[in-house]
């Protein structure tokens, strides 16, 4: 059995994002309070910068990858859950200027302080890149969570539109493009935020947001916005329009008054953001598109699996072994470059299972696997 403080759930899942920032690996957690169980809820961010990684051997454009393992201790040192997985990072990616790429991972932590620590390994020559966060999960209910900034905020419409896609984290209704700290273009230059408030009864907040530079003085301010906040609280969330905003890095400050325990109360909460020059967008318009939706796009992890079994009688030892620690983006990714380099008929000239057009995915025992299966969003390891 676990110890009370054990984290409650784990998951990850990658992304690829641009970042005109530090060309070490970043390391980011937001917390959010949950009263059911007394938990602090916390969404963890990786970035990692391609500048960490080299070109696998044997050329061919096989791009790079890294392997990140990721550990969570509390204060007395015990080593609470331990998590390791495989990225790749195409080839295009290699030559554009300050890319990187981001990983999520989320779990729920009992009150206590905790450490987080990453380490990510180079496939291609073994270097080690490490770093280190400490934070506090909340021993009582706060004001109010983190600030989770990001470049784009978009709310269910239905059932059919509740799927989370690549780079985006849940949050009730809301389906969130976050990968830590922003990084906003001449051409993307929206900022999303979102903030949890907490109150025991029914009230009105008043929540004002401002841009600053890292030094402090205030670029821009936008109007009171009054938000109605049921018993138990509710949520500021928006998108910003940050056009003209020149280069460099800068704090989004959030300030929510008249909740809480006093009617004059005011609650601040900070997150860091960049804005990267017309250069930078210049390299994210040369950078290679995101995959357009296939039949790989809506598959599960267990269907992905399946169809990626036969394909092992088709590889050379040397390619087998890395596609069961990707994560089921690297999985998906990995079946469209397998599936475009040996073909729709493979090398033995048959139809390849899972690959011929119009073939379900099937499971070990040859029966099809129904669309009813559950889907993967990421590693998953339960505590």
């Amino acid at each position: 059995m676990q110890p009370r403080s054990t984290l409650a759930g784990w998951a990850a899942v990658g992304a690829l994002a641009l970042a005109q920032q530090s060309e070490n690996v970043q390391l980011d957690v937001v917390r959010f309070y949950r009263s059911a169980g007394a938990v602090t809820a916390v969404d963890g961010f990786c970035r990692v910068p391609v500048s960490a990684v080299s070109p696998l051997p044997g050329g061919g454009g096989a791009g790079a990858a890294y392997r990140v393992s990721l550990t969570v201790h509390d204060s007395a040192g015990l080593k609470l859950t331990s998590q390791s997985w495989s990225q790749s990072v195409p080839a295009a990616m290699l030559g554009v200027a300050s890319a990187s790429l981001a990983e999520h991972f989320a779990f729920a932590a009992r009150p206590g302080r905790y450490a987080v620590d990453v380490a990510i390994t180079d496939s291609a020559t073994g270097r080690v890149s490490r770093q280190h966060l400490e934070f506090r999960a909340y021993d009582a209910p706060p004001e109010a969570s983190d600030l989770l900034l990001a470049t784009g905020i978009r709310e269910v419409a239905g059932a059919a539109d509740s799927a989370t896609r690549p780079g985006e984290i849940r949050k009730g209704g809301l389906r969130i493009e976050a990968s830590g700290r922003p990084v906003l273009t001449p051409q993307q230059s929206s900022l999303g935020y979102y903030l949890e408030l907490y109150t025991p009864r029914p009230e009105t907040a008043s929540v004002v947001l401002r841009v600053k530079t890292v030094a402090g003085v205030q670029i821009v301010a936008t109007p009171p916005q009054q938000l109605p906040l049921a018993a138990g609280g509710g949520a500021a969330r928006g998108v910003l329009d940050l056009s003209g905003l020149p280069p460099g890095s800068y704090r989004l400050e959030a300030t929510a008054s008249g909740r809480g325990g006093g009617g004059g109360e005011v609650v601040r909460r900070s997150g860091d953001f960049g804005m990267a020059g017309f250069e930078t967008a210049a390299a994210i318009a040369a950078a290679p598109r995101p995959e357009r939706p296939d039949r790989f796009t809506t598959l599960s992890e267990a269907q992905l699996d399946s169809v990626y079994e036969p394909l092992i009688y088709l590889m050379e030892a040397s390619e087998q072994g890395l596609y069961p620690t990707l994560t089921v983006d690297g999985k998906r990714r990995f079946l469209r470059a397998t599936k475009r380099r040996i073909g729709s008929t493979g090398r033995s000239g048959k139809p390849t299972a899972g690959f011929a057009r119009g073939a379900p995915p099937r499971s070990r025992d040859g029966a099809p696997i129904g669309a009813g299966s559950s889907s993967g969003t990421g590693r998953r390891m339960r505590c």
